[in-house]
């Protein structure tokens, strides 16, 4: 009897000293963890998918949203480009983040997209960044090409030859593009010749889209700034899966008997052809062709008259009648004054020219 009141009293005194043990554990430890802080909220929708041209491949879109900012970024379904566009998109928010001011809380980021499209499994993307109340540029741009069937993204040296001088080809035609309407100095240094300063492309089946973004290749307060070039323009330069291929059509503009580095003198006759899927006769007339000089001044100018249609064929001329200006050398510019973006002309064709 003894015996058994004594291992009673061993097994009160092993449970106590559990529960104090206990204890001891959940007040040293559990309650002294710290409350975590919490994160602003990431919401990511999905939106109703939107039809890209052809039916079988469609772009959704994908939104987030925290305070101060709001980010919009395409989805195409392939998860390999999904992905990285995804990771692209939260390291510029997770740059912002860490730039931002402790004593400001007006600084906000807004990400938008365009998409443009080579053909149905090739797509580019142009992101515009817009900061507002930090010390970085109010606006930036970014381009990414992708090609869907190969899940790989897509850069210049992919579409141009190796070894072939594109880059220099490339520089010029953007040079001449930009010095028309931008600080010569500035355009110099952006457009010199090297693959980082023409990352930023967005590639169509007819030409090439390069964007620069504020005070790159002009002042800041000039905003972002666009060089379209077509791919007939540098098509001896394209590889062979880019290249345009012979046909009844025409690619966007051409004229006849005039090339790079051609003397021209008054009165200067013009024919020439245009795709009638881009360019539209207004009234007998399809666009404007302007001389200018060195300095990038108008010598003069002309509306380009329909002559004839056929097959999706525009025929034009035009004749030009100028004194002889005082430089040596200017430049023949063709655009079709119906298709306008950001209050820029889109110019279709820039032509080298000599004065007699």
């Amino acid at each position: 009897m003894k015996k058994k009141t004594e291992n009673k009293g061993l097994l009160f005194i092993l449970v106590i000293s559990m529960i104090l043990i206990g204890f001891w554990v959940y007040s040293n430890y559990f309650l002294n963890l710290e409350t975590p802080v919490e994160e602003p909220e990431t919401v990511i929708i999905n939106s109703q998918k939107e039809q890209v041209v052809k039916e079988d491949i469609s772009v959704g879109n994908k939104e987030l949203k925290e305070k101060n900012i709001a980010v919009n970024y395409p989805s195409f379904g392939n998860q390999k480009v999904d992905d990285s566009i995804r990771r692209s998109i939260e390291m510029r928010v997770k740059d912002f983040k860490e730039s931002l001011s402790e004593d400001r809380d007006d600084q906000s980021l807004e990400i938008t997209y365009e998409i443009g499209e080579y053909y149905n499994e090739i797509k580019s993307v142009k992101y515009t960044y817009l900061y507002s109340g930090g010390a970085r540029p109010a606006t930036e741009i970014e381009c990414q090409t992708y090609d869907l069937a190969k899940s790989e993204r897509i850069f210049l040296s992919d579409i141009f030859k190796e070894g072939s001088d594109y880059l220099n080809k490339i520089s010029g035609i953007s040079y001449d593009y930009l010095i028309r309407s931008s600080d010569k100095e500035s355009v110099k240094i952006g457009t010199v010749p090297r693959e980082d300063n023409f990352s930023n492309f967005m590639l169509y089946s007819d030409r090439i889209v390069f964007y620069f973004s504020p005070c790159i290749v002009d002042a800041c307060a000039a905003g972002p700034r666009q060089v379209p070039i077509n791919l007939s323009d540098v098509n001896l330069f394209l590889k062979d899966n880019y290249v345009l291929k012979e046909g009844g059509g025409v690619n966007i503009v051409e004229i006849d008997g005039i090339k790079e580095g051609d003397l021209v003198n008054s009165p200067l006759q013009l024919e020439g052809r245009a795709d009638g899927k881009i360019w539209v006769n207004n009234g007998g007339e399809i666009g404007r062709v302007e001389l200018l000089d060195d300095s990038n001044n108008v010598i003069v100018g002309g509306s380009l008259k329909v002559s004839s249609e056929e097959d999706g064929v525009i025929r034009f001329k035009v004749s030009l009648v100028f004194d002889s200006p005082k430089t040596e050398k200017g430049f023949l510019v063709i655009h079709n004054e119906g298709v306008e973006k950001d209050g820029e002309k889109a110019v279709h064709k820039v032509v080298r020219v000599r004065f007699k």
